[in-house]
């Protein structure tokens, strides 16, 4: 099944009436006649669920990292996606109020689609809080861990796995 993404990136004065806070606007068109599994699929990350097959990143340089924590369908084809800022590697900056740009891509199995989007963010963004154990190799560790938390599904599943 083929499909495709388009991002809302249409608030760049933050003067759009009813626009949600900490949400990104995604609409997917797809060929087939179901939406693409990653909207879907969730597991747990500290007590937070946790879209691991929807990878959203905050393009804004050196900013933290990005969680999809929360995914409604609003309208045919339409989805409202809940951001976390999420610290992993400490040293970054958290995301500062207002207008930020993001990328989403959502993949199913040889398909994948990415889009920009932008998002409101106010004070209220969830933010997750998460330091991997210290490692000689930095950031790898981090990563090593989100792609283990992605194969496995769970951190209860990972703690069994390793």
């Amino acid at each position: 099944m083929g499909f495709s993404l388009d991002g809302w990136a249409g608030d760049h004065a933050g003067a759009v009436i009813g626009r949600q806070p900490n949400r990104l606007l995604l609409t997917v068109s797809q060929t087939g006649g179901t939406s693409p599994p990653g909207l879907f699929q969730s597991a747990d990350f500290q007590g937070v669920r946790w879209f691991y097959n929807l990878f959203v990143s905050c393009l804004t340089p050196n900013s933290r990292n990005a969680f999809a924590v929360g995914v409604t369908s609003i309208a045919n084809n339409t989805w409202s996606i809940l951001l976390a800022e999420v610290d992993f590697l400490g040293g970054r900056d958290p995301w500062e109020p207002g207008i930020q740009l993001f990328s989403v891509m959502l993949g199913q199995g040889g398909d994948q689609s990415t889009t920009l989007l932008t998002a409101l963010i106010d004070e209220a963004v969830p933010r997750i809080e998460y330091q991997p154990p210290a490692d000689p190799g930095g950031g790898e560790e981090a990563f090593l861990l989100m792609e283990r938390l992605r194969a496995a599904g769970s951190l209860d599943d990972l703690r069994q796995a390793y």
